[in-house]
Protein backbone atom coordinates (compact mmCIF):
# COMPACT_ATOMS: atom_id res chain seq x y z
CA UNK A 1 0.00 0.00 0.00
CA UNK A 2 2.53 2.38 -1.36
CA UNK A 3 2.46 5.55 -3.71
CA UNK A 4 0.82 2.76 -6.29
CA UNK A 5 -2.47 2.87 -4.54
CA UNK A 6 -3.28 5.59 -5.79
CA UNK A 7 -3.75 3.48 -9.25
CA UNK A 8 -6.03 0.94 -7.73
CA UNK A 9 -9.85 1.58 -7.34
CA UNK A 10 -11.21 1.96 -4.20
CA UNK A 11 -13.60 -0.86 -4.55
CA UNK A 12 -12.85 -4.03 -6.18
CA UNK A 13 -14.67 -7.19 -7.34
CA UNK A 14 -12.98 -10.67 -7.42
CA UNK A 15 -13.81 -13.93 -7.15
CA UNK A 16 -13.27 -16.34 -4.27
CA UNK A 17 -9.76 -17.94 -3.57
CA UNK A 18 -8.31 -15.18 -5.19
CA UNK A 19 -5.78 -13.25 -3.12
CA UNK A 20 -4.18 -9.28 -3.00
CA UNK A 21 -0.31 -9.21 -2.85
CA UNK A 22 0.73 -5.93 -0.94
CA UNK A 23 4.23 -4.60 -1.28
CA UNK A 24 5.57 -1.81 0.88
CA UNK A 25 7.83 -0.33 3.56
CA UNK A 26 7.66 -2.66 6.56
CA UNK A 27 8.63 0.27 8.92
CA UNK A 28 5.80 2.53 7.86
CA UNK A 29 2.52 0.58 6.85
CA UNK A 30 0.60 -2.38 7.67
CA UNK A 31 -2.12 -4.34 6.13
CA UNK A 32 -5.29 -4.29 8.58
CA UNK A 33 -8.95 -6.00 7.89
CA UNK A 34 -11.41 -4.15 9.92
CA UNK A 35 -15.17 -3.74 10.30
CA UNK A 36 -17.51 -1.78 7.60
CA UNK A 37 -17.94 0.85 10.56
CA UNK A 38 -14.02 0.93 11.40
CA UNK A 39 -13.13 1.38 7.24
CA UNK A 40 -15.11 4.13 7.15
CA UNK A 41 -13.77 5.93 10.22
CA UNK A 42 -10.01 4.74 9.31
CA UNK A 43 -9.94 3.22 12.77
CA UNK A 44 -7.32 0.61 13.54
CA UNK A 45 -7.62 -0.62 17.27
CA UNK A 46 -9.18 -3.94 17.10
CA UNK A 47 -8.39 -5.59 13.84
CA UNK A 48 -10.41 -8.40 12.53
CA UNK A 49 -7.14 -9.61 11.27
CA UNK A 50 -3.80 -8.48 10.87
CA UNK A 51 -1.99 -9.59 7.49
CA UNK A 52 1.43 -7.93 8.01
CA UNK A 53 4.11 -10.92 8.67
CA UNK A 54 6.90 -8.00 8.92
CA UNK A 55 8.99 -8.74 5.14
CA UNK A 56 6.63 -5.91 3.49
CA UNK A 57 5.23 -8.78 1.30
CA UNK A 58 1.89 -9.65 2.52
CA UNK A 59 -0.67 -11.71 0.97
CA UNK A 60 -3.95 -11.64 1.78
CA UNK A 61 -6.27 -14.85 0.92
CA UNK A 62 -9.62 -14.25 -0.08
CA UNK A 63 -11.42 -17.39 0.67
CA UNK A 64 -14.95 -16.45 1.46
CA UNK A 65 -17.49 -14.83 0.21
CA UNK A 66 -17.97 -11.14 1.16
CA UNK A 67 -16.46 -8.00 1.78
CA UNK A 68 -12.92 -7.20 3.20
CA UNK A 69 -12.17 -3.89 4.57
CA UNK A 70 -8.41 -3.32 4.59
CA UNK A 71 -6.45 -0.26 5.46
CA UNK A 72 -3.19 1.09 6.35
CA UNK A 73 -3.36 1.40 10.28
CA UNK A 74 -0.18 3.52 10.88
CA UNK A 75 -1.99 6.26 9.39
CA UNK A 76 -1.92 6.55 5.99
CA UNK A 77 -6.06 5.75 5.73
CA UNK A 78 -5.96 8.95 6.36
CA UNK A 79 -4.47 9.49 3.44
CA UNK A 80 -6.33 7.22 1.63
CA UNK A 81 -4.68 3.83 1.76
CA UNK A 82 -7.40 1.97 1.86
CA UNK A 83 -9.73 -0.45 -0.23
CA UNK A 84 -12.92 -2.36 -0.33
CA UNK A 85 -12.79 -5.52 -1.65
CA UNK A 86 -16.41 -7.86 -2.72
CA UNK A 87 -15.84 -11.62 -3.20
CA UNK A 88 -18.11 -12.98 -5.19
CA UNK A 89 -19.08 -16.75 -6.10
CA UNK A 90 -16.94 -18.01 -9.26
CA UNK A 91 -18.79 -17.18 -12.55
CA UNK A 92 -21.39 -19.38 -14.35
CA UNK A 93 -19.26 -21.44 -16.98
CA UNK A 94 -19.69 -19.85 -20.63
CA UNK A 95 -22.32 -21.53 -22.79
CA UNK A 96 -21.40 -24.15 -25.16
CA UNK A 97 -20.40 -22.56 -28.55
CA UNK A 98 -23.29 -23.48 -30.91
CA UNK A 99 -23.01 -27.19 -33.18
CA UNK A 100 -21.06 -26.42 -36.63
CA UNK A 101 -23.58 -26.79 -39.15
CA UNK A 102 -22.59 -28.53 -42.66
Amino acid sequence: MGSRQTFLPRRLALYVLSSLDFVFYRDQHNILEVSKSDYDRCISNHPLRNYTRGAGRDIVPLNETRAYYLLDGRGGCFHGMKLSVTVEGPPPPSPPPPPASM
